[in-house]
């Protein structure tokens, strides 16, 4: 088994809580290869982050929607406001 990061490569000695906490502070993918097929660990932020984005642009209507306030913000044509509870 060998281990390929996006920033950083881990080895197969490396403690798998040690792994954990790579993903999780430098919010890289690490890839496990294995003869028994490759798979990917990542922290659950960025997993959901990637999940929420591939909801949003299945829908064309959303993603159209998302594209334009992205493109909005870029040009500085947004208001902002302060939260308040109550």
């Amino acid at each position: 088994m060998r281990w390929c990061g996006r920033s950083r490569s881990a080895s197969s000695t490396q403690p798998p809580s040690r792994l954990i906490q790579q993903v999780n502070d430098d919010h890289t993918v690490v890839e496990v290869a294995s003869r028994h097929g490759n798979a990917v660990i990542m922290s659950k932020d960025d997993y959901d982050a990637i999940t929420e984005t591939a909801y949003l642009f299945r829908n064309p209507a959303k993603a159209e929607r998302l594209l334009t306030a992205i493109e909005r913000v870029r040009r500085g044509e947004f208001e902002q406001h302060d939260l308040t509870t109550e």
